[in-house]
Protein backbone atom coordinates (compact mmCIF):
# COMPACT_ATOMS: atom_id res chain seq x y z
CA UNK A 1 0.00 0.00 0.00
CA UNK A 2 3.16 2.33 1.68
CA UNK A 3 6.13 0.42 -0.35
CA UNK A 4 8.09 3.99 0.94
CA UNK A 5 6.67 3.51 3.99
CA UNK A 6 7.18 -0.63 4.03
CA UNK A 7 9.37 -1.94 7.23
CA UNK A 8 10.14 1.41 8.43
CA UNK A 9 9.51 2.47 12.12
CA UNK A 10 10.38 4.92 14.41
CA UNK A 11 12.30 3.89 17.28
CA UNK A 12 11.43 5.66 21.40
CA UNK A 13 14.00 6.79 23.09
CA UNK A 14 14.23 4.41 26.24
CA UNK A 15 14.94 7.27 28.33
CA UNK A 16 11.40 7.94 28.36
CA UNK A 17 10.20 4.81 29.55
CA UNK A 18 12.58 4.75 32.25
CA UNK A 19 11.37 8.62 32.84
CA UNK A 20 7.85 7.41 33.68
CA UNK A 21 8.71 4.25 35.44
CA UNK A 22 10.65 6.69 37.73
CA UNK A 23 7.64 9.05 38.33
CA UNK A 24 5.19 5.52 38.61
CA UNK A 25 7.72 4.38 41.02
CA UNK A 26 8.00 7.91 43.31
CA UNK A 27 4.23 8.36 43.13
CA UNK A 28 3.45 4.73 44.87
CA UNK A 29 6.39 5.10 47.27
CA UNK A 30 4.67 5.12 50.66
CA UNK A 31 6.56 8.16 52.90
CA UNK A 32 9.59 7.07 54.29
CA UNK A 33 10.42 4.20 52.13
CA UNK A 34 13.24 3.67 49.93
CA UNK A 35 13.69 2.11 46.65
CA UNK A 36 16.27 1.28 44.53
CA UNK A 37 15.78 1.57 40.51
CA UNK A 38 18.34 1.41 37.52
CA UNK A 39 18.03 4.33 35.32
CA UNK A 40 19.12 4.26 31.64
CA UNK A 41 19.89 8.21 29.72
CA UNK A 42 20.05 8.08 26.12
CA UNK A 43 22.73 11.16 24.79
CA UNK A 44 19.64 13.07 24.32
CA UNK A 45 18.38 13.59 27.81
CA UNK A 46 19.43 14.53 31.33
CA UNK A 47 17.18 14.10 34.56
CA UNK A 48 17.24 17.58 37.06
CA UNK A 49 15.48 18.02 39.89
CA UNK A 50 14.10 21.74 41.08
CA UNK A 51 13.16 22.54 44.17
CA UNK A 52 10.16 24.33 45.80
CA UNK A 53 10.12 27.60 45.95
CA UNK A 54 13.12 28.08 43.40
CA UNK A 55 13.15 29.25 39.96
CA UNK A 56 16.34 28.09 38.90
CA UNK A 57 19.42 25.82 40.09
CA UNK A 58 23.75 26.75 39.89
CA UNK A 59 25.02 29.44 38.63
CA UNK A 60 28.05 29.97 35.88
CA UNK A 61 31.28 28.13 37.07
CA UNK A 62 29.84 26.83 40.15
CA UNK A 63 31.53 23.05 40.82
CA UNK A 64 29.70 20.52 42.18
CA UNK A 65 30.53 16.88 43.39
CA UNK A 66 29.07 15.61 40.12
CA UNK A 67 29.36 18.11 37.44
CA UNK A 68 30.00 22.15 36.63
CA UNK A 69 28.08 24.46 35.82
CA UNK A 70 28.42 26.80 32.70
CA UNK A 71 25.38 28.77 33.65
CA UNK A 72 22.39 28.30 35.75
CA UNK A 73 19.35 25.94 34.62
CA UNK A 74 15.45 27.58 34.81
CA UNK A 75 12.95 25.92 36.67
CA UNK A 76 10.78 25.49 33.00
CA UNK A 77 7.91 28.37 33.11
CA UNK A 78 5.24 25.10 33.61
CA UNK A 79 6.30 23.76 36.28
CA UNK A 80 4.46 25.23 39.50
CA UNK A 81 7.01 27.42 41.71
CA UNK A 82 5.47 25.67 44.87
CA UNK A 83 6.68 22.68 44.01
CA UNK A 84 9.53 20.52 43.05
CA UNK A 85 9.87 19.93 39.49
CA UNK A 86 11.60 16.84 38.19
CA UNK A 87 12.50 16.97 34.59
CA UNK A 88 13.70 14.84 31.47
CA UNK A 89 15.48 17.98 29.45
CA UNK A 90 17.07 17.87 26.32
CA UNK A 91 20.65 18.23 26.30
CA UNK A 92 23.42 15.39 27.62
CA UNK A 93 25.77 18.55 29.24
CA UNK A 94 24.56 21.19 31.30
CA UNK A 95 25.14 23.71 28.99
CA UNK A 96 23.57 21.96 26.38
CA UNK A 97 20.56 21.63 28.93
CA UNK A 98 17.17 22.88 27.65
CA UNK A 99 14.25 21.85 29.85
CA UNK A 100 11.32 23.69 28.15
CA UNK A 101 8.53 22.18 26.64
CA UNK A 102 8.95 24.10 23.43
CA UNK A 103 12.05 21.69 23.28
CA UNK A 104 10.40 18.34 24.31
CA UNK A 105 11.27 18.63 27.55
CA UNK A 106 9.08 16.62 30.02
CA UNK A 107 8.60 17.97 33.53
CA UNK A 108 6.65 17.14 36.81
CA UNK A 109 5.22 19.00 39.75
CA UNK A 110 5.54 16.61 42.33
CA UNK A 111 5.07 18.68 46.32
CA UNK A 112 8.74 17.69 47.54
CA UNK A 113 11.83 19.66 47.66
CA UNK A 114 13.88 17.28 45.21
CA UNK A 115 17.69 16.94 46.43
CA UNK A 116 20.59 14.62 45.80
CA UNK A 117 22.45 14.30 49.37
CA UNK A 118 25.49 12.78 47.68
CA UNK A 119 26.01 15.99 45.93
CA UNK A 120 27.92 19.18 48.13
CA UNK A 121 25.38 21.16 46.10
CA UNK A 122 22.24 19.22 46.71
CA UNK A 123 21.05 19.23 43.00
CA UNK A 124 20.01 16.36 41.09
CA UNK A 125 21.58 16.84 37.91
CA UNK A 126 22.19 13.15 36.19
CA UNK A 127 24.22 13.77 32.39
CA UNK A 128 22.44 12.17 29.54
CA UNK A 129 24.63 9.18 28.14
CA UNK A 130 24.72 7.24 31.82
CA UNK A 131 23.20 4.44 33.65
CA UNK A 132 22.86 4.60 37.05
CA UNK A 133 21.42 3.06 40.42
CA UNK A 134 19.08 5.46 41.90
CA UNK A 135 18.54 5.49 44.97
CA UNK A 136 14.64 7.06 45.84
CA UNK A 137 13.84 7.71 49.32
CA UNK A 138 10.79 9.73 49.89
CA UNK A 139 9.52 11.79 53.39
CA UNK A 140 6.77 14.32 53.85
CA UNK A 141 8.25 17.02 51.96
CA UNK A 142 11.60 15.58 50.36
CA UNK A 143 12.24 13.22 47.80
CA UNK A 144 16.00 12.63 48.09
CA UNK A 145 17.22 11.02 44.75
CA UNK A 146 21.11 9.17 44.77
CA UNK A 147 23.06 7.98 42.66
Amino acid sequence: MFPLLKGFFIKKDASLDNFDNLINEINSLSNNAEVQELFVLSSAYSLVGFQKEESKIGQAGQTCSSFKFSEEIEKPSDCNFENGCLCLCTGKKPSTFNCSPENKAICIGLNYNIVNTKDNCGYLVIEGDSQNNLKIKKSADTLIITF
